[in-house]
């Protein structure tokens, strides 16, 4: 039979909860749960029964420690475990920046045939510090990240040469530190100007005779916006 439960911090001496269950004792259920902890006060209960555990509402980073558990029995030896609390916080949303002006719209362009393009990603905060990872659908562009603060963490894509594939491509930068909560995302569709892929005549006469009028078709393709002929 469990007579006591209690709960320590960080190995101090003494517990931050304490659960009461000696029989005998003249109080009602409630009154044998204690806690002496200013910081879990009012956000801690230990709930008994078959799968027995501390409950902390509203996680914050204070919480990360390391906490043990010591059951007390009628008549078996007291019982300890540990547990170390590691708390996650999640990465601010991902801003985009152009030439360190902040990138508003969320299509870019239209850039030329061969043109570069370079895009920083920098996001706020995040414990353990995000990664940084820019893709393209499921293709990895760049996942370096350059610069790593306890405030910022930034990745800097460059694209030295745009070829025609980048047209009406979705960027995206994604930030994690975890594998719980979804990725903070930032996304930009780059546009672009095309030159003709193809250009030729439609049909053309064989041959042509002295004094007559010909109409003669000049056809071109793959070029964005429509080719000037």
């Amino acid at each position: 039979m469990v007579y006591v439960v209690l709960w320590y911090r960080d190995g101090n001496k003494e517990p931050i909860y304490s659960y009461d269950n000696r029989p005998g004792r003249l109080q009602p259920p409630e009154q044998r749960h204690t806690v002496n902890s200013e910081l879990l006060q009012g956000r801690v209960t230990f709930r008994p029964g078959q799968m027995p555990a501390l409950h902390i509402q509203r996680v914050m980073t204070s919480d990360q420690a390391n906490y043990t558990c010591r059951v007390d029995f009628r008549i078996a030896s007291s019982r300890r475990t540990y547990l170390s609390l590691q708390v996650v916080v999640p990465p601010g949303q991902p801003v985009l920046r152009i030439g360190g002006q902040r990138v508003t719209n969320e299509v870019l362009g239209p850039f030329q045939e061969g043109a570069s393009l370079v895009i920083t990603c920098s996001v706020a905060g995040g414990e353990p510090p995000p990664d940084l990872v820019w893709m393209r659908e499921d293709e990895v562009l760049d996942a370096t990240v350059e610069s790593r603060s306890s405030a910022i963490t930034e990745n800097q894509l460059g694209l030295l040469r745009l070829s025609r594939t980048f047209h009406n491509a979705v960027l995206t930068c994604y930030a994690s530190n975890n594998n719980i909560t979804s990725p903070a995302q930032a996304s930009i569709t780059v546009t672009m100007n095309l030159r003709p892929l193809v250009t030729r005549l439609v049909a053309p006469p064989k041959g042509l005779r002295v004094g007559r009028e010909y109409d003669i078709s000049c056809a071109s393709a793959g070029s964005r916006p429509h080719a000037n002929m």
